[in-house]
């Protein structure tokens, strides 16, 4: 089976590895132009700049992604490993979950019920239910991926005017 990666699914990523890129890569070029430093010391460090802050950034948004994944399954794991999961007040609001995603309240009870045997399915309703916080099913890496392939992009047009000038 072939990976079918769809640029959109990771445009936040791209815009935010992108623009940091372009930005932070024009101010180390500008800078060390500005200095007067050769045009070759121009492209060295602005190829630096491309390399280091570009792995930064792109291990910044893997930890980021993996932190909150971890978060997640770790508040998860806390809801289903208590014994009386879930008490009258967490179905009360289970209820009006699935009311308010359209569910008549018979069909809400018998949503309830039916999950009651899958607590782990329970739980990620009621962290849904509480605020409105569902895992990113995105892989970390590829955000990290496209973080970095974008930092690299956009950043090497700062980077690339200096080419010209030798």
């Amino acid at each position: 089976k072939g990976v079918n990666i769809q640029i959109n699914t990771f445009l936040t990523e791209f815009v935010y590895g992108g623009i940091d890129g372009c930005v932070t890569t024009f101010e180390v070029v500008s800078g060390a132009s500005r200095a007067g430093l050769p045009s070759t010391i121009v492209i060295i460090l602005g190829v630096a700049n491309l390399i280091a802050d570009g792995f930064a950034m792109s291990v910044g948004s893997y930890l980021s992604a993996q932190s909150v994944l971890d978060k997640f399954h770790k508040n998860i794991n806390e809801l289903v490993k208590k014994s009386n999961f879930p008490n009258h007040h967490e179905q009360t609001e289970l209820l009006d979950y699935y009311i308010n995603k359209g569910l008549t309240k018979q069909l809400a009870q018998q949503n309830l019920s039916v999950l009651k045997l899958k607590p782990t399915t329970l739980a990620q309703d009621l962290m849904a239910a509480r605020n409105n916080f569902l895992p990113d099913n995105r892989s970390s890496f590829l955000k990290a991926f496209f973080t970095f392939i974008a930092f690299i992009i956009m950043g090497s047009i700062p980077v690339s005017i200096y080419f010209g000038i030798f």
